[in-house]
């Protein structure tokens, strides 16, 4: 099976799958008579020729070509002895006839014997199933998606391999859950997980196998759908062309028909249609002047095209500029009224002046950047700007200087009365706490009734003290309630 040619014959046929199912068989079959044997407890070692017909027996019992069904279960024992009636019906007699240590020997050695021909078997059917999977692999990824010759007849053959491979998959499990039942008792444990690993090894290359060829079929099946559709889109192609055909050979074919009046009357018109046409045809200057237009045309476009990022930016700079003055004039306009209103604003705290200084402040130097904003808009776009509105822009900067002037004398003015209002406060708080103190010293007794001259001495020592604290320079001096001035020159 290791050639193309020879694995798709032998799939065409089945032989081959067949081959190794009955290979399977042979195994089981000598399982089952391990399994009968061993239930009997009275299995000897039977004889070279009785070994012989058996081995053959099971062969042949395998190539037939109804498969038995077989479950997982343990089987009846009318049928274990009807499996094997030489052996079954040979065993009593030779346990009678020898003692009981002669037919354990014998047992053992019988035992022994059939666990090799199991292996043997096993090692048969796992090798056959391996050449049989390593050939169809290698067919399967080496060779074309689709032949040319039938593709049918390849989709055919892939269906009848993917269902014997299924066959062969239901084989394979059948024999591990025969391993797992009763049967595990012929090996020990090294031999047993041998055995178990080795079939469920080729249980997963059959199942991997079957995934790819179901793959390859669907694949086919989708190709054969295209491929059909093509064909039909095709004939209905050449249907629309051959009636076009017909068509045309009619239309021909009345043409031929046609009188001779009727032919000249029309080969006239075709001749007036020509001479039209050559009137209508340019001479030769115009057409070279048209090339010359055309050539030009084509550098122009050309060249815009090289500059139309500059222009881009040019245009875009220039809109940024335009919309910078718009926003100049609008805040001129705004601080000609701020400066209008702030002149008739009253204010009834020294909190309220910093606010007004602060906001004052604020606007006027947005004002003053927003104008080094414009200014270097307009030296970047000064070549696309036109000369009437370079004059508005002159205009609206003069107007924006003079506010800014006003703006600032202005604010000049808002910080003396800041500076101002801060002294009167804190010299009235002074006060306060002076007349706080002067109250604190008034005495708290009675009123004492004086008299006017009393009064009068007190008044004239309230002004001198008073006056000696303001004009510490003069020595004033009183002789006899009168107050004489003594102006003291320095040396």
């Amino acid at each position: 099976y290791h050639s193309d040619e020879g694995l798709w014959e032998t799939t065409a046929a089945g032989g081959g799958c067949q081959n190794i199912i009955k290979s399977f068989h042979v195994f089981l079959q000598c399982l089952d008579f391990i399994v009968d044997t061993r239930e009997f407890n009275s299995f000897v070692m039977p004889t070279a020729g009785e070994a012989e017909r058996a081995a053959r027996g099971a062969a042949a019992g395998a190539g037939s070509s109804a498969v038995p069904q077989r479950g997982r279960g343990a089987r009846p024992l009318a049928a274990q002895h009807s499996r094997h009636p030489q052996l079954c019906s040979s065993a009593p007699k030779r346990r009678h006839g020898y003692g009981g240590a002669a037919a354990s020997s014998e047992g053992k050695r019988a035992a022994s014997f059939r666990g090799a021909t199991v292996q043997q078997d096993l090692y048969a059917a796992v090798s056959a199933a391996s050449s049989w999977l390593d050939t169809t692999e290698n067919h399967l990824l080496s060779g074309p998606v689709l032949l040319s010759e039938d593709t049918h007849t390849q989709l055919t053959h892939l269906e009848s391999l993917n269902k014997q491979l299924k066959e062969m998959s239901r084989e394979v499990k059948e024999c591990r859950d025969w391993l797992h039942g009763g049967t595990g008792r012929v090996w020990g444990a090294e031999e047993r997980t041998l055995i178990e690993d080795t079939l469920e090894g080729l249980q997963e290359r059959m199942g991997l196998l079957d995934s790819v060829l179901e793959q390859h079929c669907d694949s086919i099946r989708d190709s054969l759908q295209e491929h059909t559709v093509f064909q039909n889109e095709l004939r209905m192609l050449f249907a629309a062309l051959n009636e076009s055909k017909h068509q045309l050979l009619q239309k021909m074919a009345g043409m031929t028909d046609r009188p001779a009046s009727k032919q000249l009357e029309f080969e006239l018109k075709v001749a007036e249609l020509r001479s039209t046409a050559d009137r209508l045809q340019l001479d030769q200057t115009s057409n070279q002047e048209l090339l010359k237009l055309q050539d030009t045309y084509e550098e122009l476009v050309l060249m815009v095209g090289s500059r139309r990022s500059s222009l881009n930016q040019g245009l875009s700079l220039k809109a940024q500029y335009e919309a910078a003055l718009r926003d100049l004039t609008e805040l001129v306009d705004t601080a000609q009224d701020k400066m209008a209103a702030d002149q008739k604003m009253a204010v009834a705290s020294v909190i309220e002046v910093q606010m007004l200084l602060d906001k004052h402040r604020e606007f006027f130097q947005f004002l003053e950047r927003h104008m080094i904003l414009t200014r270097t808009y307009f030296s970047k776009v000064s070549g696309l700007v036109a000369q009437r509105e370079s004059h508005a822009l002159e205009e609206t900067m003069t107007s924006a200087f003079n506010v800014l002037k006003q703006a600032h004398r202005r604010g000049v003015e808002l910080e003396g009365i800041l500076e101002s209002w801060r002294r009167l406060v804190e010299d009235y708080q002074a006060l306060c706490k002076q007349l706080e103190a002067v109250e604190s010293s008034i005495p708290t007794v009675g009123l004492v009734e004086e008299t006017e001259d009393r009064i009068t001495e007190r008044i004239s020592l309230y002004q001198v003290s008073i006056f000696k604290q303001t004009h510490p320079e003069i020595n004033p001096s009183t002789h006899d309630q009168r107050v004489t001035l003594t102006i003291s020159h320095s040396a």
